[in-house]
């Protein structure tokens, strides 16, 4: 019998070039790039199985490179003490096992006191947000854009 091997969780953040090779290639083209400016107010978490990383995304303490649309709205939520939760990506062939929701609980149980935001482009994706607490708090639409930000209740 198989045991499937443990998954772990942990920060890469001292390895950032590991998680923008994990993304996809026009995910990492918006990140990295901007990376050395995010770097001392971001943490890069990861699940990594058998010396490969299956789920990883960042949580971020000031307005990312993808609330600049809305850099105001981000603004205020920091000032209330809210850290973004941004680009979480789950493997492929690891999509629907249940990746991202063990990555989303451990991120949130490393300081329960916190609270968090998020934003989607997808609206098929705030039930799975919504099984953490998160509701739909605004929704943003402009000429290029339409997201949904989410908050933690």
């Amino acid at each position: 019998m198989n045991t499937p091997s443990p998954v772990e969780f942990i920060e890469i953040t001292s390895d950032a070039q590991s998680f923008f090779r994990f993304l996809p290639p026009d995910w990492a083209f918006d990140i990295e790039p901007l990376w050395p400016q995010y770097s001392e107010s971001t943490k890069i978490y990861a699940l990594k199985e058998r010396h490969s990383l299956v789920a990883a995304g960042l949580l971020f303490s000031k307005a990312s490179p993808d609330t600049k649309a809305y850099r105001e709205k981000a603004e205020q939520r920091f000032q209330r003490g809210l850290l973004y939760l941004g680009f979480l990506y789950v493997q492929e062939s690891e999509q629907k096992k249940g990746q991202g929701s063990l990555w989303m609980r451990s991120v949130l149980n490393i300081d329960p006191q916190k609270k968090y935001w998020l934003s989607v482009e997808s609206q098929s994706l705030i039930p799975f947000y919504s099984q953490f607490g998160f509701y739909v708090s605004e929704e943003v639409i402009l000429p290029d854009l339409h997201e949904w930000i989410l908050e933690q209740r």
